[in-house]
């Protein structure tokens, strides 16, 4: 475990009892590459900053903390849990750039081979001022359904202890993808 909350995450796993572990969790469909810049000023002068650049047609306001995360509330849960010990399968649409990104910065816990490369990378800029987080979103690659599910796709679903749907709103057919996926579940 790396990171920011490493300690923190350590402490609450050496907490959980050991029957975590051998939990099976599926997780989809969102994944955001989240981009997070910390501005420590206030907001009066967060506005001053970024009018002088727009009233000088443009320009560089530099030397502020950034962070770059993989984030979306399925890949934030499947992270959590990871730490704490399950076994996570991620079911998510992204670019083989997210594939990579998802490869390099997941905990090994977290099984990523049923990402589905054939969608755009989601992308989210976080700006916090003042403690106050506001999130441009780009959700272009969230859309998943379930016709789009492989076989394989299908078995690990059914071998699941929990399968958790996230945030569909963003998905164009995210309530289908749900109910489809809540049905197709409860078969079993």
């Amino acid at each position: 475990m790396s990171g920011e909350y490493a300690d923190e995450l350590r402490d609450l796993a050496n907490m959980i009892p050991d029957s975590i572990a051998p939990l099976k969790v599926v997780v989809m469909p969102d994944f955001f590459l989240d981009h997070f810049l910390y501005y420590p000023k206030s907001l009066e002068q967060f506005k001053d900053e970024v009018t002088g650049v727009y009233n000088r047609k443009g320009g560089e306001i530099a030397g502020y903390r950034q962070r770059i995360a993989i984030g979306g509330n399925a890949v934030n849960t499947a992270v959590a849990l990871a730490s704490l010990g399950a076994m996570v399968v991620a079911i998510v649409k992204t670019s083989p750039l997210g594939l990579k990104l998802l490869e390099h910065m997941a905990p090994p816990r977290v099984d990523l081979s049923l990402v589905h490369v054939d969608g755009e990378l989601s992308l989210a800029f976080n700006i916090e001022v003042e403690g106050v987080n506001v999130m441009f979103g780009d959700s272009k690659g969230l859309d998943l359904d379930f016709g789009s599910m492989r076989d394989k796709e299908l078995a690990v679903l059914r071998g699941a202890d929990y399968v958790c749907v996230f945030n569909w709103v963003y998905n164009r057919s995210g309530t289908a993808l749900a109910a489809e996926v809540f049905r197709y579940v409860k078969s079993y």
